[in-house]
């Protein structure tokens, strides 16, 4: 069996070594014997069929980058919605997911359009910096993701969040919910290595992958994720409940 991830703009987008997650899937896939092959989309007058990939990842970024790969992607933009529709998975962290939506407010708050490829857009809020406790719900299962939040814009107008926030070490909780997720589109506001601490998650992405480009329910083999937990637990234990 064999996985095509492409990395859109890594050199611009790549701020809180978000890129780290595609790494992390690639070892987790490959301890179980499957091949994953990494392209990186750096040329936006390449003619890369982006139907082609399983997985396509766009990270966070600096204002002024967000602002010159928004530019860049919407000449793609036609190749990202047919991509949407033939099924790729979309996994968008921070500025990559805002990059997707009606709008954003960029560092000075000013309303910047962006794709619109999704109706979802993003509003100010009061800055939130912390770890997070998210309730998620994978294909009928709910799952705690944690992970690490550094930001003042806030995903709004969807009834399809990722996750409840239900624990935050922030002195200010902004929001009651985090990103936007549909069948195969993960966005978050989760920054950093996010599956490093969330295994889960990662091979819930793995199989849904498998299970769409093979046509079938694959079980995927366990593997050793002690240290893992270890670290998500010592994140729970270790940030106040909330109800917002």
């Amino acid at each position: 069996m064999e996985l095509k991830f492409l990395i859109l703009y890594p050199d611009l987008m790549n701020l809180n070594s978000d890129i780290s997650n595609i790494k992390i899937l690639k070892y987790r896939a490959e301890k179980r014997e499957i091949k994953v092959l990494i392209d990186e989309y750096q040329d936006e007058n390449s003619n890369i069929d982006f139907k082609q990939y399983d997985l396509i990842f766009l990270g966070n970024g600096s204002d002024i980058n967000q602002k010159i790969v928004l530019e860049k992607l919407q000449k793609q933009k036609p190749k990202i919605v047919e991509s949407l529709e033939k099924g790729t998975f979309y996994f968008l962290i921070g500025g990559g997911s805002y990059i997707f939506g009606k709008y954003y407010y960029d560092a000075l708050e000013k309303k910047v359009n962006a794709l619109s490829v999704f109706d979802y857009y993003t509003e100010k809020k009061d800055f939130a910096y912390g770890n997070v406790n998210l309730k998620v719900n994978l294909s009928g299962k709910n799952v705690n993701v944690v992970g690490f939040e550094n930001s003042k814009n806030v995903i709004v107008n969807t009834n399809n969040y990722f996750g409840k926030i239900i624990g935050c070490s922030s002195k200010k909780v902004i929001n009651k919910y985090d990103g936007f997720f549909i069948e195969n589109v993960l966005c978050t506001n989760l920054n950093g290595p996010l599956f490093s601490k969330n295994p889960e998650l990662a091979d819930w992405i793995i199989k849904f992958l498998l299970d769409r480009k093979y046509k079938c329910n694959i079980k995927l083999k366990n593997i050793d994720d002690k240290l893992e937990i270890i670290a998500k637990n010592n994140i729970i234990n270790n940030i106040k409940k909330v109800n917002v």
